[in-house]
């Protein structure tokens, strides 16, 4: 199988010598049949008032299926109740985020693009304690 390169975010070899590939070739998160766009999220958030910067993406949940998790940087303090609210009443969108975490930056490459296995690994961390 061919991927383009930039497509996929990190990848690493197992015990066993196993390519394990890590991050997404597509953008799009599957919420259990109902898919919703990463990007479009990300619009719709950087749209609302108080939000500098949004990246969203899928994480495996305890129950095996993908929850949207997003980040954002803000520029004053925020509810994170009502950003869910926001998302959920939107008409392109309609998922409320299952995780919402405030940061003071998203981590970047090189190229300015969010680097989106990074900020799952900084999420997953902050959401178990560590």
């Amino acid at each position: 199988m061919f991927l383009a390169p930039g497509t996929l975010g990190a990848g690493s070899l197992n015990a066993a010598g196993v390519l394990c590939l890590a991050g997404r070739i597509s953008d799009v998160i599957n919420r259990g049949g109902l898919k919703v766009s990463s990007a479009k999220i990300e619009e719709i958030l950087e749209g609302l008032l108080g939000i500098e910067q949004a990246a969203a993406c899928g994480v495996t949940g305890p129950s095996g299926l993908e929850e949207v998790w997003v980040a954002i940087v803000a520029k004053e303090p925020i509810e994170i109740e009502k950003i869910k609210q926001q998302l959920s009443d939107h008409h392109d969108v309609k998922i409320a985020p299952d995780e919402v975490f405030i940061f003071d930056e998203l981590p970047r490459g090189e190229l300015g693009k969010v680097q989106k296995y990074r900020l799952r690994e900084l999420m997953l961390s902050r959401k178990n304690g560590a």
